[in-house]
């Protein structure tokens, strides 16, 4: 609760501020929103739907099915962009909510399609992992890189992707870099 406080009083030192406030003032003001958020949010989930808090009138009169049918989507926001008084009221814009866009096909589960596309090399390979290959192994050639993954993704097994490398490419044997992806290509074909 200290930080809230704390975060509730940098905003409003840096609304009550004279003049204009600069895109950094308002960039300030939204990421101590952000952080503000964060933090009642994780409060509220420490807290739950404890029994004991007391329940407004509203939610004690609302009924427990609510259909959604017959209802007009609509979003409520606030217009904070002026500084407001205590005593002004808070401005409320209602904002229709466009209706879903239905396809007109019927849209496969994402496992169907899983299971229609192969395995690759690529999915072992890690982003730093790739780098080093492309920059130790592929002399910093991207496209050399893919084309040598596309092609050892077709082969049957592990002994006819090392010879296919070995015609086609000189590494040294016991540099990290070339051990790294023979064991990689090794867990990809033992899995296949």
């Amino acid at each position: 609760m200290q930080r809230i406080q704390t975060l509730l009083q940098k905003l409003s030192e840096l609304s009550n501020q004279k003049g204009e406030p600069s895109l950094i003032d308002i960039d300030l003001m939204m990421d101590y929103t952000r952080v503000i958020y964060a933090d009642l949010h994780e409060l509220r989930n420490r807290i739950g739907f404890n029994s004991s808090l007391p329940v407004s009138e509203l939610e004690a009169t609302e009924p427990d099915n609510i259909s959604l049918e017959n209802m007009e989507p609509q979003l409520i926001i606030k217009d904070t962009t002026s500084y407001i008084q205590e005593d002004e009221p808070v401005q409320e814009i209602a904002i229709s909510i466009p209706e879903p866009i239905v396809p007109a096909a019927p849209v496969q589960p994402v496992s169907n399609i899983s299971e229609h596309t192969k395995p690759s090399i690529k999915n072992l390979v890690g982003i730093n992992d790739t780098y080093l290959f492309i920059t130790e192994l592929f002399d910093g050639d991207r496209n050399a890189y893919e084309h040598a993954i596309s092609k050892l993704d077709h082969l049957d097994h592990y002994q006819q992707a090392v010879d296919w490398l070995r015609e086609h490419y000189t590494w040294e044997e016991d540099s990290p870099a070339t051990e790294t992806f023979f064991s990689i290509l090794e867990r990809f074909y033992m899995d296949a």
